[in-house]
């Protein structure tokens, strides 16, 4: 019953991440320290427990901000919907996707080139 309890607590972790952001760090560091002090209180049984369940609730924050992609200028998606026609140079990245009337490619992004003639290295999949 313990696993059902910390797994609940796990996912609460994952929705109040998603809805107050932070960092993986702040999330790690106070589950870090509220673990340390539910195992220091294990005499108080139900205060050790409830500790430790708070801690499970912020590493299940810290997985959420881990998963979470960074997109910044030197990502590709960056650029998305900006309205201006750019180039992208890169690999293909797999074996490309045949359909009845046209073909997917995945392709690795190494640079964009805008309208104005200068480029930029990104990273991504395009």
């Amino acid at each position: 019953m313990l696993v059902v309890y910390f797994g609940i607590c796990w996912f609460i972790g994952i929705a109040l991440a998603s809805r107050m952001g932070g960092d993986v760090a702040t999330w790690a560091g106070v589950a870090t320290a509220v673990i340390l002090i539910g195992l220091l209180l294990r005499r108080w049984s139900q205060a050790s427990w409830l500790l430790l369940g708070l801690g499970v609730v912020c590493l299940g924050g810290a997985r959420f901000a881990l998963a979470v992609p960074v997109i910044d200028e030197n990502h590709v998606a960056y650029y998305n919907d900006t309205g201006a026609t750019v180039g992208l140079i890169g690999l293909v990245d797999g074996e490309p996707d045949v359909r009845d009337q046209y073909i997917n490619l995945r392709v690795a992004t190494q640079r964009i080139a805008f309208p104005d003639g200068s480029s930029q290295a990104v990273t991504g999949e395009v």
